[in-house]
C-alpha cells in the first residue's frame, strides 16, 4: 500500500511541477543564483531502539524558486548498518525553509525495502555555501520507520 501511494504521489507532484504557468519564464529570468547544490549530511539515525551515526550525500537541481528535484544516498553505521537511496522532490516555500519528499530504497543487506522519506530543513546561506540543520522520517515498507537528524554542509554551483 505504501508503494502505490508514494508512486501515485510522486507522479502527481511531477505533473504539477511541469504544468505550473511561468515556471519556464522564471528559469530564464535567472532568479536562482545556484541551480545545483551538493550537500554532505552528518548526523544520526534512530530505528527500532537502535542508534547509528549517519552520513550522506544529497544533490538538488532547482527547477524553479519553489521546486527542486535530486538524489540522495545515506549510510547509517553502528547498530543499524543500512544504506538508503532515493529521488527527492524539494519544496522551498519561504526563505531557507525546505521540505523534502522522496520515494526510495532501504537496503538492509540481503533484502531491500521500499521507503518514503519526509523531511524538513532550513538552509542558512553564506554565498555559495550552506549549513542546513535537518530532520527526516523514513516510512519503511513493513510498517516500521526510522528518524534521521543532523547538519548538512552544502555547496552551490
Amino acid at each position: 500500500m505504501l508503494k502505490e501511494w508514494a508512486l501515485s504521489f510522486s507522479i502527481a507532484v511531477l505533473v504539477v511541477i511541469f504544468s505550473i504557468p511561468g515556471a519556464a519564464a522564471e528559469e530564464e529570468s535567472g532568479d536562482i543564483e545556484y541551480r545545483h547544490r551538493l550537500e554532505l549530511l552528518l548526523g544520526g539515525t534512530h530505528e527500532d531502539g537502535e542508534d547509528g551515526f549517519t552520513s550522506g550525500l544529497t544533490y538538488e537541481y532547482r527547477i524553479t524558486e519553489l521546486f527542486g528535484v535530486g538524489a540522495f544516498v545515506d549510510y547509517a553505521a553502528g547498530d543499524i548498518d543500512t544504506w538508503a537511496a532515493g529521488l527527492p522532490f524539494f519544496i522551498h516555500p519561504y526563505r531557507g525553509l525546505r521540505f523534502l519528499l522522496a520515494p526510495g530504497i532501504d537496503d538492509l543487506g540481503e533484502e531491500n525495502e521500499f521507503l518514503f522519506k519526509v523531511g524538513v530543513a532550513y538552509e542558512f546561506e553564506f554565498g555559495r555555501w550552506t549549513i542546513v540543520p535537518e530532520f527526516e522520517v523514513n516510512l519503511i515498507e513493513g510498517g516500521h520507520h526510522s528518524v534521521t537528524y543532523g547538519v548538512a554542509f552544502g555547496f552551490g554551483f
